[in-house]
């Protein structure tokens, strides 16, 4: 394969392009601000997500490194992000999401179907009137 590059800003030229060289990139360009950044704001910000679900998504990964990119489709890297969204670069799949919250009571329940726009849960009788939180595991 030939050497390929992808260009962020005008300093720092990647050698090789894979997931894996996105998401240090990013990563980098991030902790200085993007500074020198030949990208615009939505670039950014889409390479942000794109390094993020990489980060996550064995499977996308696998896909995006399974790519042989021609050196001048990277060069113009910015003009291939436009009217692009994350769903262009990744699977449906979207990341686990950490999340802490404090509460009385939690149990897991299997969604049931409800009417045409919405399905339902039925909580124990002495939640009714309480405040509740729903998490989706899967």
């Amino acid at each position: 394969m030939g050497i390929s590059r992808i260009r962020f800003d005008s300093e720092n030229l990647v050698v090789k392009m894979d997931s894996k060289t996105i998401i240090e990139q990013v990563k980098e360009c991030q902790k200085n601000n993007w500074k020198n950044s030949d990208l615009g704001k939505n670039s950014e910000e889409l390479l942000e997500e794109i390094a993020y679900h990489f980060e996550t998504c064995e499977e996308c990964r696998k896909d995006f490194d399974s790519m042989e990119y021609p050196e001048e489709w990277l060069i113009d890297f910015e003009e291939r992000l436009s009217g692009t969204s994350i769903n262009d670069w990744t699977c449906e799949k979207k990341p686990l999401n950490k999340l802490t919250i404090s509460g009385f009571e939690s149990r897991e329940f299997i969604v049931r179907s409800g009417s045409n726009s919405s399905a339902r849960i039925n909580v124990p009788l002495d939640w009714q009137g309480k405040k509740v939180m729903v998490v989706r595991l899967e």
